[in-house]
């Protein structure tokens, strides 16, 4: 119920207070604290009597923030008389008779005789319509009662404060907001691999601290690129097998994410081997762009590379040629398709050696390894076993007539002369061919496959009949 009095505080002394404690509220936003705080001094400065604000945080799970200037030993007591009240708009409670015989009114009526207090002006804290606190300022019983101007103060002021209220949660929370992206910007700086993100075209959006220090290329230079132009990308799979942009592109569109590798090159032209994974960006049900995460693995595949390839003619060698046999033969056993190993030896290698030197001797064995590439498919594998040895594995090599003239070509090609030093070499190759016609049935393992090429390499020699052909022992 709102009772009128004479003024006790000028139109003009109000609007200049509420000014006054909005500019300072404002000023503190940042905090719901000290928002309370300047309430709780405005209300003192202006009315000269007791305040508290209860403001319920935003959980509801945890107690409400108070301010007041009430003495201690009533404090949790304006608090609960407050909270029992649960106004929706401004009253005015008196100890005297008001008609109202509510027993909210006549406990509220109790509560303030007992502390010798007269009135109390009690207002909701709105902030876009919704109530977040509650204002309650008491008049002690030896003071005039409330105008309805000292009414009005008290509801402008806790208008403002639920504006103010609401202004340091938004703040606040917009800087938890910052913060949360501060943190993930310093994280995504500070991991080594490459976190790019790209739009629906592929121009680059976002290039962090590990992309500048993989590529080269500072985030200015980066941003707005083309990903793929920009470093020159090939697209292998996980199995090093190359596939082509649409290929990669199409597995992306069908499950949303590609790994393998890249094959790339820097801002300085140096090439790069990058483990790479794709990930497609939805909005909603749209593709609105990728992120690839890369990690630079060139050192690592160049130590992988080394251990596993003959260092002169950059052919697999021993170890290597004993995997390829290995996955050779169980794709054999799958499709029972024969698959052959050619062992062959260089006749007159020797003496080139210890005539023109190992220099001469060197140019003989990449020769040999060049001519033997050109002489096969591209899906069977040569390598080099050592010395002047190589191997050759035909997958899928059909019957003899067949293993035979590849047998043809290889000695063929190897027996062409060779211009070193100024001098023509020639040499001779013996090959010992080691045929699985039926691997499924035969499940020939690859030592089996290796001893008897050799050996037949080694009759081969010996008959002076260029190729032997055997069956796995």
């Amino acid at each position: 119920m709102i009772v009128a009095q004479a003024n006790s505080v000028t139109v003009g002394a109000v609007l200049r207070a509420v000014i006054e404690v909005a500019d300072e509220a404002l000023d503190v936003a940042a905090s719901e604290e000290q928002v309370l705080c300047v309430g709780v001094n405005g209300v003192g400065s202006v009315l000269g009597d007791r305040c508290s604000i209860r403001v319920t945080p935003l959980t509801g799970a945890e107690p409400p923030t108070t301010a007041t200037s009430h003495p201690d030993p009533i404090e949790a007591e304006v608090d609960e008389f407050v909270s029992g009240l649960a106004v929706s708009a401004t009253v005015l409670v008196n100890t005297d008779e008001s008609g109202d015989d509510s027993p909210q009114a006549r406990a509220a009526a109790t509560w303030l005789s007992r502390h010798g207090l007269r009135q109390a002006v009690v207002a909701p804290l709105l902030a876009r319509g919704r109530a977040v606190g509650t204002i309650a300022v008491t008049r002690e019983a030896d003071r005039p009662s409330f105008t309805d101007d000292d009414v009005n103060f008290v509801t402008s002021l806790a208008d403002m404060l639920g504006i103010a209220v609401q202004s340091a949660r938004v703040r606040n929370d917009a800087m938890v907001t910052v913060e949360d992206l501060r943190q993930q910007v310093q994280v995504t700086d500070s991991i080594s691999d490459a976190l790019v993100a790209c739009d629906s075209s592929h121009l680059i959006v976002s290039w962090n601290t590990g992309a500048e220090k993989i590529y080269k290329y500072s985030r200015d230079d980066a941003i707005g690129c083309h990903l793929f132009t920009l470093l020159a990308t090939e697209f292998y799979n996980t199995e090093g097998g190359q596939m082509s942009p649409d290929d990669v592109f199409a597995e992306l569109a069908e499950i949303g994410q590609w790994n393998g590798e890249f094959r790339e090159r820097r801002a300085d032209g140096e090439p790069l081997v990058v483990l790479s994974s794709l990930t497609q960006i939805y909005d909603g049900a749209r593709p609105t762009g990728l992120v690839a995460v890369g990690r630079d693995v060139t050192a690592q595949r160049r130590e992988e590379y080394q251990a596993m390839h003959d260092a002169l003619t950059g052919l697999p060698n021993r170890r290597l040629l004993n995997t390829r046999l290995y996955e050779a033969l169980a794709r054999a056993v799958r499709t029972d398709q024969p698959i052959a190993v050619l062992f062959i030896d260089l006749d007159g290698f020797k003496p080139i050696n210890d005539t023109y030197g190992h220099a001469a001797g060197d140019e003989v064995l990449t020769t040999t390894a060049e001519r033997l590439l050109s002489a096969v498919r591209h899906s069977d594998t040569v390598g080099r076993l050592g010395g002047d040895e190589f191997l050759v594995i035909l997958e899928e090599a059909g019957g003899t007539e067949h293993i035979t003239r590849a047998a043809g070509r290889i000695t063929s090609a190897l027996s062409e002369p060779i211009e070193v030093d100024g001098a023509v070499v020639t040499v001779l190759p013996s090959i010992g061919v080691c045929v699985s016609e039926h691997p499924a049935s035969d499940a020939a393992p690859a030592e089996r496959m290796l001893d008897s090429a050799d050996r037949a390499m080694y009759a081969a020699k010996r008959e002076k009949s260029g190729i032997v052909f055997v069956t796995p022992d």
